[in-house]
């Protein structure tokens, strides 16, 4: 296979019909919205480190990746804000060969050691820890079924849920879903205004404040006529009680796919679960929408299971570049998890664990070395006020 590298801003019409041929021949692996090339197009329109590998066999696209970041590791495009991720191969040419042994090529075609990717299909076959299920609600037209499916499952929790509604009524008066695309800006800024103070108020690294983030967003949020229509962008809606938006969600939707992205809900509501009142009418405007499959993603919420009525498997997958760089940076991470393995003391090897994720995370979010710098130290500050 011989492999070759564009920036994301270099992708033409042409590679982004193969982009969406290799796609539809496999579904099941590759129907999420983030694998949609516009999803890497936009994410590259905000940033300069995002590179497309192309794997060709006798001229033929067989492989397309898209990545973001440099310096050694390279990570899913858009993380950590990327629920999915992972190359989008032809199927049948694969068949045989290792996904593993390819990717490790294209690594070392790229310069890099290594990749973590989060959200990679099973059905991808590359190494990584053990499988988790991403919840998924599986809908039609009519949802009917499909709730008289989920009441039966959870008596108790949807009778709780329809007391919380006639409560919601009785102190609010009329609750709403807002789905407008014209309305997909302003419950945008809800959604950043609300994480915003989450993030303060439990003293967490903000992943939504960094301009990138920001500017994608608006981006995504723009194409919301297009997601509406059936195509791919940012899908906003909200719960509005009375003249107060309780609750609001931005999505990803390409076709008959969402992701549910980001969600919120204003505190002072907490009393009548908007979050999942905005889950329900979600799920009935969906439906009515032509969306076939709502990814919840994974986690052992409960709303995950009372919700879904599916599930497919994800893994947490590590690839190491061919070569000397590769080699050598496994070494590292070999001595790294063994600091993190030390029995005594526990408390050194959980400072290990937490100081390696999050520096992954902001080695994602922020692309220059001094806006890492100043996560870091904003981190251990809000460390030790925790302390």
């Amino acid at each position: 296979m011989r492999f070759e590298v564009l920036n994301a801003r270099e992708l033409d019409s042409g590679l982004v019909a193969v982009w969406q041929d290799l796609r539809a021949r496999w579904p099941e692996a590759y129907g999420s919205p983030f694998f949609h090339p516009r999803f890497a197009a936009q994410v590259g329109a905000v940033r300069g480190d995002v590179r497309v590998v192309l794997g060709r066999v006798e001229g033929q696209v067989v492989l397309i990746w898209p990545v973001q970041g440099r310096g050694g590791v390279v990570r899913a495009v858009g993380a950590p804000l990327n629920d999915r991720h992972g190359p989008i191969v032809w199927r049948e040419a694969f068949a045989g060969v290792p996904l593993a042994r390819v990717a490790a090529q294209a690594l070392a075609k790229l310069g890099e050691a290594s990749t973590s990717l989060s959200g990679v299909p099973e059905s991808l076959g590359l190494p990584g820890e053990a499988p988790q299920p991403a919840w998924r609600v599986m809908l039609e037209a009519d949802p009917t079924a499909y709730w008289q499916a989920r009441q039966a499952a959870g008596p108790a929790d949807f009778k709780d849920m329809r007391r919380r509604a006639r409560l919601a009524e009785r102190t609010y008066g009329a609750v709403e879903l807002v789905s407008a695309p014209l309305s997909a800006a302003g419950i945008l800024g809800q959604v950043l205004a609300l994480k915003t103070e989450q993030f303060r108020r439990t003293r967490r690294h903000d992943v939504l404040a960094p301009v990138w983030v920001r500017e994608l967003l608006d981006r995504l949020a723009a194409d919301a006529g297009l997601a509406s229509a059936g195509g791919f962008g940012g899908s906003a809606l909200a719960l509005r009680a009375g003249d107060t938006w309780a609750a609001v969600e931005f999505n990803l939707r390409d076709g008959a796919e969402v992701h549910s992205w980001l969600a919120a809900y204003a505190p002072a509501f907490r009393n009548i679960a908007p979050g999942m009142m905005l889950l329900e009418q979600a799920i009935d405007h969906y439906a009515r929408s032509g969306v076939a499959a709502l990814d919840l993603g994974v986690g052992s919420d409960q709303y995950k299971t009372l919700y879904a009525n599916a599930s497919t498997d994800i893994v947490e997958a590590t690839c190491v570049a061919s070569g000397l760089r590769g080699a050598l940076y496994a070494l590292g991470s070999r001595a790294w998890a063994a600091l993190e393995g030390l029995s005594a003391p526990a408390s050194l090897a959980a400072l290990t664990q937490r100081t390696r994720r999050r520096f992954n995370q902001l080695a994602a979010l922020e692309p220059t070395v001094l806006g890492r710098l100043s996560g870091v130290a904003t981190a251990l500050t809000k460390g030790l006020r925790r302390s």
